[in-house]
């Protein structure tokens, strides 16, 4: 009687643990079908849509959105020998406190850096530090910080600085638009 007694209370305190333990809010995710497309991506080079780089003081930006692993992808290499300062954030501000996505650090030759957290989530207008021969991507899965509909607009601000001070800004215009899934042959 006493082991039964016991083992209630125990379940009845690792219930009411797990039920005050805080749980992060679900990030948005992707809905199917939806991606984004550029949209007149102006100082931007490739082929317009689905893949574009540019040079800014120094470091080579690409954008991908094209990636499985969420809607937009930009890389960030520095081959300088300084230090940039990287923000990414949209043009009409929203929520400062709330992630836009997330940020990894590698080397150029794409191995991990030592010590690095590994993927680490990313404020607006937070600005990311990229040492020389180093690397960041961010992996941004919802810029509007909700999911998006269909035709809805919005642009991100690149701006990235090196340790003069000056700095360089391109915007990413987006749309939200519906993309089929590929289906096997």
């Amino acid at each position: 009687m006493r082991r039964r007694t016991l083992s209630i209370l125990g379940s009845a305190a690792a219930f009411a643990l797990a039920a005050c333990m805080h749980q992060p809010a679900p990030r948005p995710r992707a809905s199917i079908g939806l991606r984004y497309r550029l949209d007149a991506p102006d100082g931007w080079s490739g082929d317009g849509t689905q893949r574009v780089t540019a040079m800014l003081a120094g470091a080579v930006a690409t954008v991908d959105l094209q990636s499985p692993e969420a809607r937009i992808v930009l890389t960030v290499e520095n081959d300088t020998a300084g230090i940039l300062r990287v923000r990414l954030y949209p043009q009409v501000q929203s929520d400062p406190d709330s992630a836009l996505g997330e940020v990894r650090h590698q080397r150029l030759d794409g191995r991990n850096i030592e010590g690095s957290p590994g993927y680490a989530p990313f404020l607006p207008s937070q600005p990311v530090e990229v040492a020389a021969r180093e690397r960041v991507v961010f992996y941004v899965d919802c810029p509007l910080l909700r999911e998006a509909s269909i035709g809805e607009y919005v642009v991100l601000l690149l701006e990235i600085g090196d340790e003069s001070g000056k700095s360089e800004r391109r915007l990413l215009p987006l749309v939200a638009s519906y993309s089929a899934p590929r289906r096997a042959r």
